[in-house]
């Protein structure tokens, strides 16, 4: 809930990115290759992975969750981290 209006935030930058409005396609890729690079430092995969998509596919669901708890006017999107969590725990 807390990081909510930040995840608003976002959405509305990438949507003016999505359309070509100046500056936020070059915001967008600035911000998402800070992003990988976070997310990089932190993952342990095993050797010959593909990083680079791994950590692309760690942030679209890490997004996916907060559009869904953005749009959504109930408790699904912390329901589906828990779902998400037990099936990564498997």
């Amino acid at each position: 809930p807390e990081m909510r209006r930040f995840m608003r935030l976002w959405v509305e930058v990438v949507a003016a990115a999505a359309r070509g409005e100046a500056p936020f396609p070059a915001i967008v890729s600035q911000v998402m290759a800070g992003f990988r690079q976070w997310v990089d430092a932190r993952v342990i995969l095993p050797e010959g992975a593909d990083r680079e998509a791994t950590c692309a596919a760690i942030i679209a669901v890490i997004d996916g969750l907060a559009l869904i708890d953005i749009c959504a006017e109930d408790d699904l999107a912390p329901r589906m981290a828990l779902a998400l969590g037990g099936l990564l725990a498997d």
